[in-house]
């Protein structure tokens, strides 16, 4: 990179991790490995004390891989990963790699959770930046100001946390170059649009669309890299969530409007996906 990097390692961290704002910041850094047993995976790094995390991690030198969906991406200079804790993804240094020498950021919070899905639905987990791009220019800002002391109270913490975001939001919807894919985009639409109506499912989301069922599943899963069933639940999952923190909704009103008729089956689900129950994630607005 043309950029000026900092010392290695180098970290930067929050003190307080327990305040309820829906944004924080909890570290970020520059650091470097040349071992195999650096090894992240992401369903098993979250334990049932732990809040969900994003995670955006960038790659100066060297090479390191990351496994989503039985499909590894090696990751060259230049390129990144965006992913929440708990996925269904493993990142690590590869065998034909000497090391990787990367930039990071990780935070938490709900609303920073559900931003980072939205960004991840429309750029993917893999992303491109130049050694020159606003987001790693702002991430090293950070880290020169704090590689010696601790980032700020957790309220000037968070503000900062959401202004990375949306930097790195910001440069994602102005530089992308890979549209997303049609049907996606008229799946999301349809779904937009009906915001308010009991959430259909496959087969008449696919009627609605104008194919049958099996065709839709076929396409839409080579399109967009996911079965459709998994982005409808995704779908209900985050207007639910929405649902319990803007309108402090009953849980089983919310499970009822976002098409859940098990309301045990809704609770198993969105904790799987957000970490928390659906009654922790309630209190967790309300305090």
């Amino acid at each position: 990179p043309v950029v000026e990097l900092p010392p290695i390692p180098v970290a930067a961290r929050i003190v307080d991790n327990t305040s309820p704002l829906p944004v924080k910041f909890l570290n970020c850094g520059h650091a470097s490995v040349n071992t195999p047993r650096y090894c992240w995976d992401g369903e098993k790094r979250i334990d049932s004390n732990s809040t969900p995390l994003a995670i955006w991690q960038y790659t100066v030198s060297g090479c390191g891989a990351i496994d989503i969906d039985g499909k590894t991406t090696f990751l060259k200079p230049g390129m990144a990963f965006l992913v929440t804790v708990p996925d269904k993804h493993t990142y690590y240094l590869p065998e034909n790699s000497s090391h990787w020498e990367f930039l990071y950021l990780t935070g938490s919070g709900f609303a920073l959770i559900e931003l980072t899905y939205a960004m991840q639905q429309k750029f993917g987990k893999i992303l491109q930046h130049s050694a020159q791009s606003p987001t790693v220019r702002k991430t090293l800002e950070i880290i020169r100001e704090y590689q010696e002391k601790p980032l700020p109270d957790f309220c000037t913490a968070s503000a900062m946390a959401y202004d990375m975001w949306m930097v790195l939001y910001q440069e994602l919807n102005s530089n992308s170059t890979q549209d997303a894919s049609p049907l996606l985009t008229a799946a999301s639409d349809y779904l937009r649009r009906n915001l308010l109506k009991t959430p259909c499912d496959v087969t008449e989301l696919a009627a609605a669309l104008g194919y049958s069922r099996a065709h839709f599943t076929r396409k839409f899963t080579a399109e967009c890299g996911m079965p459709p069933g998994k982005f409808l639940l995704d779908w209900r999952l985050r207007m639910a969530a929405r649902i319990l923190s803007t309108e402090h909704s009953q849980i089983k009103s919310a499970a009822w409007r976002t098409g859940f008729s098990d309301v045990s089956h809704f609770c198993r689900v969105f904790k799987q996906k957000y970490g928390v129950s659906p009654k922790s994630f309630c209190i967790g607005h309300e305090e």
